[in-house]
């Protein structure tokens, strides 16, 4: 089995395990590793890669922590991982959620990014994450794109970011510490107002004694895994 290609816009070395043998019934890919398509973004592709799996920063991060932190999860489940930095050349200050509401924001940037990944890679099923400010501007992004893909997990963060409801069906996994300040002003009121959309489900998930930052250390000792395997659980 070949070393998995690995990508790095910023990141010198990813580091890890190789991981195991895909499933028998996993088609085999043979596609070169697709480069990194924007400014200071990280990509990993794996040689059996099932799915591409995104995750958007924090306003506290960039591109490269994100990446570390979903990054054992993504390997063990055999997805491409893309962690995106929001484009300061398009007028992003590092704050996805900031940039969604100012006059530079280009609606149409990640859906580019995606697309430029999933066709080189030849993949057909992507699976969307955020975390604080990088899901507060999913709450916007995914009820947008429902159909396209039908997951998306919101990690402490999110806010009512629109009033369309998806108009194809919607999965959303919310997972928040109970110490998180968000949760109240912010996580709550999305999630309430999820649930008055049709074709919306929710799954919430409160992780006991967690303040906001500490999310970090707690996805990469097995949370990030937790949401994974709900994200690709219906295929």
């Amino acid at each position: 089995m070949k070393t998995p290609v690995v990508v790095l816009a910023l990141l010198a070395a990813a580091g890890g395990d190789v991981a195991a043998d895909p499933p028998r019934d996993v088609p085999r890919r043979d596609v070169s590793a697709p480069a990194a398509p924007c400014h200071d973004c990280v990509l990993v592709v794996p040689d059996h890669p099932v799915g591409l799996l995104v995750v958007l920063h924090g306003d506290d991060t960039g591109a490269s922590e994100a990446f570390l932190d979903w990054r054992d999860a993504a390997r063990h489940a055999h997805l491409a991982l893309l962690a995106p930095q929001c484009p300061a050349d398009r007028g992003c200050n590092g704050s996805w959620w900031r940039w969604a509401l100012s006059d530079q924001h280009d609606p149409a940037w990640l859906d580019a990014q995606i697309a430029t990944v999933s066709r080189a890679a030849q993949l057909d099923r992507v699976t969307l994450a955020g975390f604080s400010g990088g899901a507060s501007y999913l709450a916007s992004w995914a009820p947008a794109h429902a159909g396209s893909i039908s997951r998306v997990a919101f990690v402490s963060g999110g806010y009512p970011a629109t009033d369309r409801c998806p108009v194809r069906p919607l999965s959303a996994l919310f997972l928040i510490g109970s110490d998180d300040p968000m949760i109240d002003p912010y996580v709550r009121p999305l999630a309430e107002w999820l649930r008055t959309c049709p074709k919306a489900d929710l799954t919430w998930r409160l992780v006991p004694r967690l303040g906001h930052a500490a999310m970090h250390a707690a996805l990469r000792k097995g949370r990030a895994a937790e949401v994974v395997t709900w994200l690709v659980g219906s295929r």
